[in-house]
């Protein structure tokens, strides 16, 4: 029981940081292992994203790797809060994601 508990702790203060730095899709006291990360007409551009993350050392799945019909309007981006070693890995690499979609976005 103290096990599930640190972990829905260590889940809940993962996902908080997560939510600092994607506000507009915060969730109330999350415990989620993975989010989402809406990405509105990049279909077909999974790879292409997941590159760029990679190149800044971060690794994300594009929906694309999910999709079964391709040219989805409801692409996104699935990040793990779950596997980093440490919060502040996860810190730093939703800081990368961050930069990497703003630097995309401002390229449009």
């Amino acid at each position: 029981e103290k096990i599930l508990a640190r972990k829905a702790e260590k889940a809940r203060r993962a996902n908080a940081i997560f939510d600092r730095f994607f506000p507009s899709l915060a969730q109330t006291s999350s415990t989620a292992l993975f989010r989402t990360i809406p990405l509105p007409g990049t279909s077909g551009h999974g790879q292409e994203i997941e590159s760029k993350a990679k190149a800044a050392g971060v690794s994300i799945c594009h929906s694309d790797r999910f999709s079964v019909k391709p040219g989805r309007p409801d692409s996104f981006l699935r990040v793990s809060v779950s596997s980093a070693p440490t919060l502040t890995h996860l810190r730093k690499g939703l800081e990368i994601i961050f930069r990497t979609l703003y630097a995309s976005q401002k390229q449009k």
